[in-house]
């Protein structure tokens, strides 16, 4: 899969995202994320009993990483 871009608003300023999906078969989708070329985490979701929820190892506020998540499935659903 190619990357992509994604629009999100964090701390209430409109920012475009590079986003470059990491492939691994043996593993769920992850999505590197980069903002003007500065590297901000990489995100993945997991099915759950409420739903997709959206998760990421690096220091991304999890409303943040929940937008991400979001514009993520909005242009690959």
């Amino acid at each position: 899969m190619e990357p992509f871009e994604i629009s999100v608003s964090i701390e209430g300023l409109p920012e475009e995202l590079k986003v470059i999906p990491v492939e691994d078969p043996e593993e769920e989708p992850k999505y590197q994320v980069y903002n003007a070329g500065d590297y901000l985490g990489t995100v993945w979701s997991e099915c759950m009993e409420k739903g997709m929820c959206w998760f990421s190892s690096d220091e991304l506020a999890e409303d943040t990483t929940l937008k991400i998540g979001e514009a993520i499935e909005r242009v690959n659903p």
